[in-house]
């Protein structure tokens, strides 16, 4: 990962979307963008499934 090898403290969600393309998983990127500001919003707590 590329905050390993750079020696980041914090993995962003540019991250997360690089690590998702590199191993192929193109379908649940879009997914994680339209779903991230609502996550965002409420904070991660507390949200109904």
């Amino acid at each position: 990962m590329r905050s390993q090898c750079e020696q980041w403290n914090t993995i962003t969600i540019e991250d997360v979307h690089w690590v998702m393309s590199k191993f192929r998983f193109d379908d649940y990127i879009e997914p994680l963008t339209l779903y991230l500001p609502h996550y965002r919003e409420n904070d991660g707590c507390g949200m109904d499934p």
